[in-house]
């Protein structure tokens, strides 16, 4: 357990005494417990401070009491902000903890974790026992989360003894495409993994010289039974999936390269951006053109659905083709039906989507060592970027 570990206090302000009594008790155990009433300086803009303080936490005490559940407000802010950010978290993750101060009911949209009663005589041990099993968990890193250093880097391969090489990037091999469909064993969903990485490197770099916007990039889980490989760029710290963003991904029969806009902060401004200025947004997508090599072009509204704490299905709801929006009379009508969805969906994402087909790639890979793949990967991104800045602009700054 680390000593300096950050926990927010989410209380109101009738429960002042007893979160208090919670922040002394935290402090005791050599926690860093954040209340506003103790950490905020005087002339510090005090929304600002809760807010940065929620994001650096890692932990956040949901306090209730009779009162506290049926208030309104920005105590119901700071659960919203936490849940966003618990979205983010991996399935076993502890963070979202709703700390009962007296006998209450617990709102809905926290049930789904389990609380504990500080009231009760073992509350405090209960309490302390899940801060300390949630850092646990966060230092000990799953296998298909391993962390994997920069191309030519030596890695300790533990199966083996002796260490390898992570490549540079020379394009995509038949095998890579194979692995979603035949699920090989843990070498070659290493060499999938390791290959995407080299190739985000590559990326990654020419972007950043494009626009700042894209400071660093993310290569995601690659399960045993993985259907994907992916890897996001935009805002470092993992902070992309709050923007607009890019992402690839390669699947069995096919590189994927498209716009994301997934979790909720994203699709608000989204949903903003469109209600200010719909004409704009329409113009950006249907300035996206045809292009010879890849034909499929297309738009798609899905919806995220929970299945169990931090684990959610996503459903494809619509997909149109480009073509079909630039079309004076039916694209007017399509478009309709896309920001609809955007409106009306609980938790949805859009993706546009320029598809490489898995021969188009390999083609590429093979002809100069993969540096054609990667200029037209580029290519594509450059001419998305439009869409990107149009959703996150003026509110995201480096």
């Amino acid at each position: 357990m680390k000593a300096m570990t950050q926990i927010f206090l989410s209380y109101a302000r009738e429960d002042e005494e007893k979160v208090k009594n919670l922040h002394q008790k935290l402090s005791d155990a050599r926690f860093k417990p954040w209340m506003d009433k103790k950490d905020i300086l005087p002339g510090e803009i005090w929304q600002s401070c809760i807010q940065k303080a929620i994001q650096r936490s890692d932990f956040f005490l949901a306090c209730l009491s009779a009162k506290s559940v049926k208030k309104r407000g920005f105590l119901q802010k700071e659960i919203e902000d936490a849940l966003n950010i618990w979205l983010e978290k991996l399935e076993d993750d502890i963070y979202l903890i709703p700390v009962r101060l007296e006998d209450c009911e617990v709102p809905e949209r926290l049930r789904k974790f389990q609380w504990v009663n500080l009231f009760e005589e073992d509350g405090w041990t209960r309490l302390v026992k899940a801060i300390q099993v949630g850092m646990e968990r966060r230092e000990e890193l799953p296998p298909d989360r391993e962390e994997l250093p920069p191309p030519g880097t030596e890695i300790a391969t533990p199966e083996k003894g002796p260490k390898r090489i992570l490549a540079e990037f020379t394009g995509l091999e038949e095998g890579m495409f194979n692995f979603f469909v035949t699920h090989d064993d843990q070498d070659t969903r290493r060499w999938v993994r390791d290959t995407v990485q080299s190739f985000a490197e590559k990326i990654q770099a020419r972007l950043w010289d494009f626009d700042s916007f894209y400071q660093d990039y993310d290569v995601g889980t690659l399960r045993s039974k993985g259907e994907e490989c992916w890897v996001a760029f935009g805002p470092g710290k993992r902070k992309y999936r709050q923007w607009a963003h890019q992402t690839v991904s390669l699947k069995a029969y096919a590189l994927d390269v498209f716009v994301n806009v997934e979790l909720k902060p994203a699709i608000v401004r989204l949903r903003k951006k469109i209600r200010q200025d719909k004409q704009v947004f329409r113009e950006i997508i249907s300035r996206l053109l045809p292009d010879e090599l890849f034909d499929e072009l297309f738009i798609q509204v899905g919806e995220r659905k929970q299945r169990q704490a931090s684990l959610y299905d996503f459903h494809r709801i619509a997909r149109l083709e480009v073509d079909y929006l630039k079309d004076p009379e039916l694209g007017p009508h399509g478009f309709g039906y896309i920001e609809t969805l955007l409106e009306q969906v609980p938790l949805p994402d859009l993706t546009v989507t320029r598809r490489i087909d898995r021969d188009s790639a390999l083609e590429l890979s093979r002809k100069d060592q993969g540096r054609s793949l990667v200029d037209e990967v580029v290519r594509i991104m450059q001419a998305f970027h439009p869409l990107v800045k149009f959703i996150n602009e003026p509110e995201y700054t480096d």
